[in-house]
């Protein structure tokens, strides 16, 4: 079974962006069953806004990347989980996201947030989950682990 990874907005709305890239990369790898990658409902609705006020051109790709890289949409997270995640993630929209990661039982949660995430390894330890960058989580499936 291919690795289960939540993507953060970021590295979507970078995929979208660019055909070129670690995002768009890993969106290929998911259209080729390599990955399995999961999003929740507020990831589309932020995406969707994004693309809306700086790249509108765009936003009718949007729906196809998603269904050709098999991009698994959930619901967001329950309030209980987010008042739990917010304890240790003080942003309540980046806590809602973490949470919805968590409550999809993913392998890791795929982000390019520096400020929220990334510098705070202490997070990867309270969530109990791998917190990677896109780089680091493609290097990681080039490794085979």
């Amino acid at each position: 079974m291919p690795p289960r990874a939540f993507f953060d907005a970021n590295v979507v709305f970078s995929a979208v962006l660019s055909s070129r890239g670690v995002p768009r990369e890993l969106l290929l790898l998911a259209a080729r069953d390599a990955i399995q990658v999961v999003i929740s409902q507020q990831i589309v609705e932020e995406i969707k806004r994004n693309l809306s006020k700086k790249y509108p051109e765009l936003l009718d790709l949007f729906p196809s990347l998603l269904t050709e890289a098999g991009i698994e949409v959930i619901e967001d997270a329950s309030q209980c989980t987010v008042e739990e995640v917010i304890e240790y993630v003080p942003y309540p929209p980046e806590a809602a996201v973490l949470a919805a990661a968590l409550e999809a039982q993913v392998d890791c949660f795929v982000t390019g947030d520096k400020k929220h995430f990334l510098s705070k390894p202490q997070i990867e330890d309270q969530a109990g989950l791998s917190i990677l960058s896109p780089r680091q989580f493609l290097q990681r499936l080039a490794q085979g682990s």
